[in-house]
């Protein structure tokens, strides 16, 4: 397992982590055009090519940062 900085090609997988977790209000929906538009701020965990966890750190500004989008995969 490794952790690392989420590239492009990652954005659906990661929407689809995420969905496994909106439909109980448990996370924000996110739109796939929003995960694309963010990836620089995203962080996965993969296992063997798969893409098993992730999370976000968005930056407002020099003092203020929100962690978002925290998700593991179910299976």
């Amino acid at each position: 397992m490794r952790a690392r900085k989420a590239i492009l090609p990652d954005a659906l997988l990661i929407h689809r982590l995420i969905d496994q977790y909106t439909h109980d209000s448990t996370l924000l929906p996110r739109s796939l055009a929003e995960i694309c538009e963010n990836i620089r701020d995203f962080t996965v965990v993969e296992h063997k090519g798969d893409i098993l966890a992730c999370g976000a750190l968005h930056f407002y500004g020099t003092h203020l940062a929100e962690l978002r989008s925290i998700a593991v995969d179910h299976a």
